[in-house]
């Protein structure tokens, strides 16, 4: 039987490998990233105020 530790190692190695293979794609592609939010954001923002609006102020 494998003992705790090591299984509790093997979970931390893994947790560092996906926060480091993170950090590459965020410099990657970042900006881009960023801008993709602040558009779903604003279309979001967008959606919610739709039924406040009438054809007629359209």
């Amino acid at each position: 039987m494998v003992g705790m530790g090591k299984l509790k190692r093997d979970e931390a190695k893994r947790g560092r490998m996906a926060m480091t293979q993170l950090r590459k794609t965020l410099r990657r592609h970042g900006s881009t990233l960023l801008k993709n939010l602040e558009e779903i954001q604003r279309f979001q923002y967008f959606i919610e105020f739709l039924p406040h609006l009438s054809w007629g102020s359209l």
